[in-house]
């Protein structure tokens, strides 16, 4: 039976998607394979886990109980992973950790069904999808998303609703590009530089008002999500839900054909939300 009050923050790392979910009054399982992380998650969430809201696993998902090398990015710590060529990547400087590993699908038979769990862990996401198959499904959940067959799985999983949600602006990214979000993506990259004089000063202002815009934009009920963050879930996701067809378009589109347009393209990073709720 799904827990309404749980949610799962698989891939917790610096802790801001937890602090949301706390602070919009839910429990958290919060897990992060990350030693060093955990132990600055329990410093800075100490009251909620005295009260029983947050519980923190310092675990990794994998296919077997056991431990493997972890393999940390000590420049970026969102690209950390059990994959060395995909936390390495750019040539980042990595430090080797050995952590502790668990299946997926015995973390849902301990602690039970999330309302809404949230999937970011750099290369082993599929093996938390693979567990939805024995276990009750969330309500909602979110995971981050490069291709097709993870909006199949989960409709095979009986999720009928889908969004795929851009995470520098929390728009959802569908044809066509809503005015506000191409400006903020293109206006944005255009006006990055600028030099001084009066086309400068004119540069400056509009840079100004994509920054206000953005800013509103990673903004919600007084709540503003810091870059990094997963930001709103469930129904507080902005735009309407689509059906399995109408999103895999999309993806197919922002993929393959947007991002080819320039010879520096915007790299679409999103995250594909689903409902089983009808």
């Amino acid at each position: 039976m799904t827990d309404k009050k749980l949610i799962y923050d698989v891939g917790m790392n610096n802790g801001d998607d937890t602090a949301y979910y706390l602070h919009s009054g839910y429990r958290v399982l919060a897990i992060e394979a990350d030693p060093v992380l955990c132990t600055e998650a329990e410093d800075r969430f100490r009251e909620a886990i005295d009260r029983g809201d947050l519980k923190i696993l310092n675990v990794g998902v994998a296919a077997e109980a056991g431990y493997a090398d972890f393999w940390v990015n000590e420049e970026k710590s969102v690209w950390s992973s059990f994959n060395k060529e995909a936390a390495g990547r750019r040539g980042h400087a990595l430090t080797r950790v050995d952590v502790p590993t668990r299946p997926f699908a015995d973390i849902l038979a301990e602690l039970g069904t999330p309302y809404f769990m949230k999937i970011d862990i750099e290369g082993n996401d599929q093996l938390c999808l693979d567990a939805l198959h024995e276990a009750p499904r969330p309500e909602f959940i979110s995971v981050e998303c490069s291709g097709l067959d993870f909006v199949r799985q989960l409709f095979e999983e009986g999720y009928r609703k889908f969004k795929m949600i851009d995470q520098q602006t929390f728009c959802p990214l569908r044809r066509p590009l809503l005015l506000r979000h191409r400006w903020h993506h293109f206006l944005n990259r255009r006006l990055k530089d600028f030099s001084l004089g009066s086309r400068g000063l004119i540069k400056l202002a509009r840079r100004e008002r994509v920054d206000a815009w953005a800013h509103r934009l990673r903004s919600q009920d007084g709540w503003y999500f810091s870059e990094g963050c997963s930001g709103p879930f469930a129904e507080g996701t902005y735009g309407k839900w689509q059906s399995m067809e109408t999103v895999s378009a999309n993806i197919n589109y922002f993929t393959r054909h947007l991002a080819r347009r320039s010879e520096n393209p915007y790299q679409y990073w999103f995250d594909l939300h689903a409902t089983a709720v009808e």
